[in-house]
């Protein structure tokens, strides 16, 4: 049984081939392989010949700080838990995108601009030709997060970019897309200044109406008792101070709703 199985051994060992075997086929065959190989370099290289130029223009644009936008978002929720305002920075860049990229927008870039030279002839196949002509990337950076301790992805910008096959009309398209991106994240931030305006002067109406009525309340009550209970007891004392820890609470909330009403009106204006 041995004896066998060491034959059989050595007959598939003298059956396949060495590297001596395989180096005198391909010498053998080396004109066939010149042959081809140049054929495919050749068209390689014609092909990278033949093929139009692209230039490729984009700006890049800053998102703001992750505290910032933390904080805004907050604010956002405060305003409305139904809003439909993008909590994150990707997703506000997806819905910037959504507008910017529309089809009135591009309608609106390509006839402020003669992008392609057919774009009158065929209006719909030059905006469709435009849109695959535009790419919109996020910019992000690893960072530590303090809380989990591991490392994630932080958005901080996105890129947006044009090509053409002229760099002037490349140029022009960025210049446009970018003017629009930041364009539509004004109009965003305007928005939002008016509804948070608009918030916080109903929170301070509420606040007054809620003092009005504890100052009522307490007039009242010291003229339904004056004269009946004394107005030193323990009892009056503790009552009247709970009633003016509160007044003085509301009345301070009521200040601070003020000033961001003041500056929320002053960054309204500024935005406008």
């Amino acid at each position: 049984m041995q004896a066998q199985t060491s034959q059989s051994a050595s007959s598939i060992a003298a059956d396949v081939p060495g590297f001596g075997e395989y180096f005198g086929i391909i010498r053998k065959r080396r004109r066939l392989l010149l042959m081809v190989g140049g054929a495919v370099v050749a068209m390689g290289a014609m092909l990278a010949l033949g093929l139009p130029d692209v230039y490729t223009s984009s700006g890049l644009i800053e998102i703001e700080s992750a505290d910032n936008s933390r904080t805004q978002d907050n604010l956002r929720n405060a305003i409305t838990r139904n809003s439909d305002e993008p909590q994150y920075a990707d997703q506000y860049v997806q819905s910037l995108s959504t507008i910017v990229l529309g089809d009135r927008s591009l309608d609106d870039l390509l006839s402020e601009h003669q992008l392609y030279d057919d774009q009158q002839a065929d209006p719909r196949a030059a905006r469709d030709r435009l849109r695959r002509d535009i790419d919109v990337d996020i910019v992000t950076v690893p960072i530590l997060d303090p809380q989990s301790g591991r490392e994630r992805e932080l958005v901080t910008a996105f890129k947006v970019g044009y090509g053409n096959r002229d760099p002037q009309r490349a140029q022009a398209g960025a210049v446009w897309l970018v003017d629009a991106f930041l364009q539509q994240n004004r109009l965003d931030q305007q928005r939002f200044a008016s509804k948070a305006a608009k918030f916080f002067g109903a929170e301070a109406e509420r606040m007054r109406t809620h003092v009005a009525g504890l100052e009522s309340k307490l007039a009242e009550f010291k003229a339904q008792n004056a004269g009946r209970l004394p107005e030193l007891t323990e009892m009056n004392m503790n009552v009247m101070d709970r009633t003016q820890t509160d007044i003085q609470n509301n009345e301070a909330q009521m200040q601070a709703l003020r000033r961001e009403r003041v500056f929320l009106m002053a960054q309204l204006q500024q935005a406008q």
